[in-house]
Formats: C-alpha cells, sequence, structure tokens
C-alpha cells in the first residue's frame, strides 16, 4: 500500500478526500484494476493448484533449472 501510495504521490495526487473528488476516474480505475486483479488470481490459483501440486512432485533435477 506504500508503494501504491507513493506512486500517486508522484503523479500529483493527494491521498484523501481529494483523490475521489479529483481524480476519480484514475482512483476508480485503479481500484477496478485491483478487483479484476484480485478475482482472476483466485480462479488461477484455484484451478492451478493441482497443476502446481504436480510440479513440485518432479525431481529437483528439473525444477532447479526452471526455478
Amino acid at each position: 500500500m506504500a508503494i501504491i501510495l507513493g506512486a500517486l504521490m508522484l503523479h500529483g495526487m493527494k491521498p484523501g478526500a481529494e483523490l475521489f473528488s479529483e481524480h476519480a476516474s484514475v482512483t476508480f480505475a485503479f481500484i477496478m484494476a485491483l478487483l479484476v486483479a484480485a478475482f482472476l488470481a483466485t480462479i488461477i490459483g484455484s484451478f492451478g493448484s493441482f497443476v502446481f501440486a504436480r510440479i513440485i512432485n518432479r525431481p529437483s533435477r528439473y525444477l532447479a533449472p526452471a526455478i
């Protein structure tokens, strides 16, 4: 959150009520992007967990170079 706050301040957006009144379009677009990213991460994580579990069972001589 501190990184996001710092990035917004670098672009001239001050935290507080001004963020939603003066820069509403950017703020709400950013919030929606975070919501979509969280939703996609949940879907990919839940369906990908089976694949990730299989990958971990591979021998370390194959896993180490890939990591």
